[in-house]
């Protein structure tokens, strides 16, 4: 049975079948074959070769070990579309072992071929004719082998090129590793796995660079170098190979996954005889590096490896472009690089090659070698060959400092194109824009002030900003603080501004003071400087609050201590005490009304200004305090107290107060009072009855104290309007809220006693009694005293008993007595009497009270009649409740008779 019957065969009855080697990797190393191509006059080596052309001399040699004991048979194959098989002619045999292909064979690419393919296969009887009768019988199948390999090979290729620049990065650098991997995805076209930045900083570099790390094509459809399999059924690819395009422009794209596409194609290929294995290739100079999925056996079935040439069509010159339109090289640094993007093949391949930077300029133009570096992110100019003698258009040559500094053109900038060659075609990149002197005319814009103690971002303008190699805060006494510098961007981050930077410093371990940007910049030893001063660095305005109209205002922020005013419109706000170093009020002589969203100036103790955004609110309702009342309540069985002061309220008493508006009076508006320091408050409305409307603009407000407030509540009493949205006016003072003792009794004998005492309850609420207002000879209450009975001195006047109260103890209040005291009786002329007998054996005399013990029992007084009762004649017998008088020794003359003391408690009723 001939070749093709036996592959028809397999195809119908083992489509599902596949070898075990196609989940494997490819990461074996196969044979080396060694190739160059030569068109016209001009040998390029395959690294270099992106394409072959009809009429192209290809040099071929395998690189085999001298110890190499089995013979391999290499075969170079040329196609020409899938439905037309290729002539015997384009196959040609090349016995590795011969003498005759020691020094290579040269092969002449045949002027209808469109595809060359290479195998590698082990010498058996009659290989190369069935081998020859395979790719004759089936080209379809190795055209999309061919494509499939070449466009692997390049994706592997940006892949590989990414992970060992990566290897390089310090692991313990995190800016170092998002950078250079950044700079290498943009310009070999790749997606790293952005989960690897999440993971520690040591981990990062391991996360991208190892085997299972998705590391994806710009296109989307890449997978991890270490996946190669694939889900789909092996008939897929054959039912479309017959259809698939040259070049890999079938239904296929040419991402790495396509390998997987490969592994399945070339395992249908499988005979008695021979194994199909796939080779992605990784040129290096002219040698073809191969790698396998899978070991090559030389026993049935042998193995036959297939390798992928270049394309064979005219070439496709690299879309070159740069990063950023508006991207400014500075050709100072000794190591210029030129961010440019959209062609990955020549950042991980050698097809681009004899690059220079053309500098277009007056004079003698020069042209600066080029060299790829993914790594850097672009096309390097490296000094040490920026040194060399550089040719002119005429063939001249003139020294690097002249020539590549600063040329004959004292312009800041001029233009340069990238010239190069891709593969044998000589090519034309982009044109870009260079500054070839040093910048100059350094300022800061917008925000230019440094805070000290947190980080701190500004923007650096200036004549040429792409020299600028190093930025530092120095203030020449302390150590220089390092500044980052970006080129500002616009459109999102797409698009840098024109001659600004971005520069981040770090000062929170700085102090306040004077500093200067030293700016280094490259070709120059000496530095440009921009004077700056580092301020206070815990200061942060948030926001201003002032309703309309207002001459109050609240600043909000932090550090606010050092705020000195605020200029608010036409008015400079003070702060006016109270506050903390986040809320400031603020008072100035006159109200404003700035806009919403207008901007205050703040002036700050160092000298400095910050500007703040005011939050203006409606204007806040008003009220103005006409008159007010307060009414101490009547109490039954006792004697009231008299309050010293006008702007007294008795807490348990009624307040009566007259407000006045000068617009209508809304009836949804509340009044709020409160103790100053908030510790109790209530409101009065309209619905609740206790504001009542006079007319439109007056209301008559009604409170009682102690109801609302408790018992507990004492202190400067105020009100304030409230607006419906809970808009607050100012408050306006209506009085001092104090609390009295309940007097039900005072108990006093004659006006030359020493005290007296009073009945009652909260004597606690009592700082001091005096008998005169001075207070000359006080009687101070203990703190927390609870007894009901008070020793107090005997009123001077014998009316008055004066109280300083604990809530207002610099007011004196009175209580006057329903009687008044007594004076002491007139003595008369003594006559004899008898003498008083004995006291009895066992009399003992009674224990002199304790004055105002807590614990002891009330004083002993002299009874008294009530002050209903009449005095009694003189001379009469007294009645039965009367006092008995006393009896004084025979030699005593006997006394006038005693007259009733007052009595100055309230009678019951």
């Amino acid at each position: 049975m001939k070749l093709p019957k036996v592959i028809a065969c397999l195809f119908a009855v083992s489509i599902t079948a596949a070898l075990h080697a196609d989940n494997a990797r490819f990461d074996l190393v196969g044979p080396k074959i060694d190739i160059r191509v030569t068109r016209g006059g001009t040998t390029l080596p395959i690294a270099e070769v992106p394409n072959l052309q009809p009429g192209d001399r290809i040099w071929v040699k395998a690189d085999l070990p001298s110890t190499q004991s089995n013979h391999l048979l290499v075969i170079v194959a040329f196609l020409r579309g899938t439905t037309n098989e290729p002539p015997d002619t384009w196959f040609t045999e090349i016995d590795t072992w011969e003498k005759k292909t020691i020094e290579g064979t040269t092969i002449t690419v045949p002027a209808e071929a469109e595809q060359a393919v290479l195998f590698v296969a082990p010498e058996t009887g009659g290989d190369f004719k069935t081998l020859r009768s395979a790719v004759k019988g089936r080209p379809g199948l190795f055209i999309r082998a061919d494509s499939d390999l070449n466009e692997a090979s390049f994706e592997l290729q940006r892949i590989e090129r990414y992970l060992a620049a990566m290897k390089t990065v310090p692991q313990d650098d995190q800016k170092a590793i998002q950078e250079h991997s950044a700079k290498l995805a943009a310009t070999l076209a790749l997606k790293p796995n952005a989960d690897c930045f999440k993971q520690p900083v040591e981990q990062q570099v391991n996360c991208l660079t190892q085997a299972s790390a998705p590391v994806l094509l710009d296109d989307g459809h890449g997978q991890s170098i270490a996946e190669a399999l694939s889900t789909g059924a092996s008939s897929d690819f054959i039912n479309t190979a017959s259809a698939t395009q040259a070049v890999g422009g079938g239904l296929y794209s040419a991402y790495v996954g396509a390998v997987v596409d490969l592994v399945h194609l070339v395992s249908l290929l499988r005979t008695a005889q021979y194994q199909y294995i796939p080779a992605i290739s990784f040129p290096q100079e002219s040698t073809l590096n191969l790698k396998l999925n899978a070991p090559p056996s030389f026993h049935n079935p042998k193995s036959v490896i297939v390798i992928g040439l270049p394309a064979i069509q005219k070439a496709k010159l690299p879309p070159l472009h740069s990063h950023d339109p508006n991207q400014v090289a500075c050709l100072l640094q000794p190591k210029m690089a030129l961010q440019l993007e959209g062609a990955p093949l020549v950042f991980s391949t050698g097809f681009a090659h004899d690059l220079v930077l053309h500098l277009n300029r007056t004079g003698a133009p020069s042209d600066i070698p080029l060299t790829p570096d993914a790594f850097e992110g672009g096309l390097v100019v490296a000094r040490e060959e920026q040194r060399k003698p550089l040719h002119d258009e005429s063939g001249s040559t003139s020294p690097e400092k002249s020539d590549v500094k600063m040329g004959s053109s004292t312009d800041l900038t001029i233009t340069g194109t990238v010239r190069g060659y891709w593969g044998f075609d000589s090519f034309e990149g982009p044109t870009l824009t260079i500054q070839q002197v040093d910048g100059k005319n350094w300022k800061i814009v917008g925000d230019t002030q440094l805070i000290a103690g947190q980080d701190n971002h500004l923007t650096l303008k200036g004549d040429g900003t792409a020299c600028v190699q190093h930025i530092a805060l120095t203030n020449n006494k302390d150590k220089d603080v390092d500044v980052t510098f970006k080129p500002a961007s616009e459109d999102g981050g797409k698009a840098a501004v024109k001659d600004t930077l971005d520069l981040a410093a770090s000062l929170k371990k700085v102090q306040p003071g004077g500093y200067a940007l030293a700016i280094q910049q490259y070709g120059d030893t000496n530095q440009d400087k921009v004077s700056l001063t580092a301020y206070t660095g815990d200061i942060h305005l948030e926001s201003l609050k002032i309703h309309a109209g207002d001459n109050t205002a609240e600043l909000i922020g932090l550090g606010l201590k050092d705020v000195v005013s605020v200029q608010i419109a036409s008015q400079t706000f003070t702060p006016n005490g109270g506050g903390d170093d986040k809320t400031v009020p603020l008072h100035a002589e006159a109200g404003v009304s700035p806009d919403n969203g207008s901007e205050a100036t703040a002036k700050l103790k160092d000298g400095r200004t910050m500007k703040v955004k005011i939050s203006t609110e409606a204007a806040r309702p008003g009220l103005k305090l006409l008159s007010f009342n307060a009414t101490p309540a009547q109490q039954d069985g006792s004697i009231p107290v008299t309050l010293g002061a006008k702007n007294e309220i008795p807490l348990n008493g009624k307040l009566t107060f007259v407000v006045q508006t000068t617009n209508v009076f809304p009836r949804t508006q509340t009044i709020e009072v409160a103790t100053a320091d908030g510790s109790v408050h209530t409101t009065l409305s309209f619905a609740a009855n206790n504001l009542i409307l006079q007319d439109e603009h007056t209301a008559i407000a009604t409170l009682d104290p102690l109801k609302a407030f408790g018992q507990s509540a004492f202190g400067n009493l105020q009100m304030r309007p409230v607006a419906e949205d809970s808009t607050p006016g100012d408050w306006t003072p209506l009085g001092t809220l104090v609390r009295t003792p309940k007097i039900t009794a005072i108990h006093c004998t004659t006006s030359d006693a020493p005290s007296c005492t009073v009945d009652g309850n909260n004597f606690f609420l009592v700082q001091s009694f005096g008998a005169t207002k001075d207070f000359a000879k006080p009687v101070d209450v203990p703190t927390g005293f609870a007894d009901s009975t008070f020793t107090v001195p005997t009123p001077a006047d014998g009316t008055t008993l004066y109280l300083k109260l604990r809530d207002d103890p610099n007011a004196v209040a009175t209580v006057t007595l329903p009687a008044p005291v007594q004076k002491p009786a007139v003595a008369t002329a003594p006559t004899a009497q008898a003498p008083a007998p004995a006291p009895a054996p066992d009399a003992t005399p009674a224990a002199a009270p304790t004055p105002n013990a807590s614990t002891s029992a009330p004083s002993a007084q002299v009874p008294v009649s009530t002050p209903d009762a009449a005095p009694t004649a003189k001379g009469a017998a007294p009645t039965p409740d009367a006092p008995t008088p006393s009896t004084t020794p025979a030699a005593t003359p006997s006394p006038a008779p005693a007259q009733p003391a007052a009595d100055t408690s309230v009678p019951p009723k």
